[in-house]
């Protein structure tokens, strides 16, 4: 059974329902929850901590790829006459 809340003419439950159908939005504490869950049991809590060093490590190193391109890019403003 679902939960509606009318505040005026806004039915929260049907925008909830459109912002997440849109892919809009952070998951909850729930979703989180589940996802740690099955890291878990597919992976082995031994091996929890070296996936998140080798996922912090693979970021860093994109990070500093985007930036080593943005950086090798000429400014047009600086050259614009």
């Amino acid at each position: 059974m679902a939960l509606v809340l009318w505040m005026g003419d806004v039915n929260l439950e049907q925008t909830a329902m459109e912002t997440s159908m849109a892919g809009i939005g952070m998951p909850g504490t729930q979703e989180l929850l589940v996802i740690l869950l099955i890291v878990a049991l597919l992976f082995g809590t031994s091996r929890i901590p070296a996936l998140g060093r080798s996922l912090g490590e693979g970021l860093g190193h994109l990070r500093r790829g985007l930036k080593e391109l943005t950086d090798d890019q000429p400014k047009d403003h600086e050259h614009h006459s």
